[in-house]
């Protein structure tokens, strides 16, 4: 999921604080938003890295992007308590 601007997520012709009238909300749903982008950072790193370790072990320097896929689409199962639909099938 991409998270460009928090405003995305309500009503075009006006600002997030002209819809909410809510300071308070605005600087939750920023954090939240912070939160999501560090998160979705965090895992692209580690499945880098996962997949780098793979690589490695099967006798590659680099991994292919088919092996990152694999690795970030596991994370992101994993996350959310779900099997990572048969991605390393």
């Amino acid at each position: 999921m991409q998270f460009d601007s928090i405003d995305d997520y309500f009503e075009p012709g006006g600002t997030l604080a002209e819809q909410l009238g809510d300071e308070v909300l605005r600087r939750d749903l920023e954090h939240q938003e912070w939160l999501l982008r560090n998160l979705a950072a965090n895992r692209e790193d580690r499945a880098l890295e996962e997949a780098r370790q793979d690589a490695l072990a099967a006798g590659r320097t680099e991994p292919s992007d088919d092996d990152v896929a694999k690795w970030l689409t596991t994370l992101q199962a994993a996350e959310k308590d779900l099997p990572p639909d048969d991605c390393w099938a």
